[in-house]
């Protein structure tokens, strides 16, 4: 039987404190889509197609997060 791993799922932690309190937990995600989510992050916001690529990709990782407002 072959082996499986499962996604390792990260505690994002924010150094500003306007985050303080905020968590985040993200999967991994396949190098592939890795370094195009940190390409996107390069985008400067005015390319909406970018942006929308951008939060697609981070929302596929994403597990749960406490933010409400």
């Amino acid at each position: 039987m072959a082996y499986i791993r499962e996604p390792k799922v990260y505690r994002l932690v924010f150094a500003d404190d306007d985050l303080a309190g905020l968590e985040v937990r993200a999967r991994s995600v396949p190098l592939g889509d890795f370094m195009t989510i940190v390409k996107l992050s390069d985008a400067d916001g005015h390319d909406v197609g970018k942006v929308g690529e951008l939060f697609r990709g981070f929302a596929k990782a994403l597990v749960d997060w406490n933010l409400e407002t």
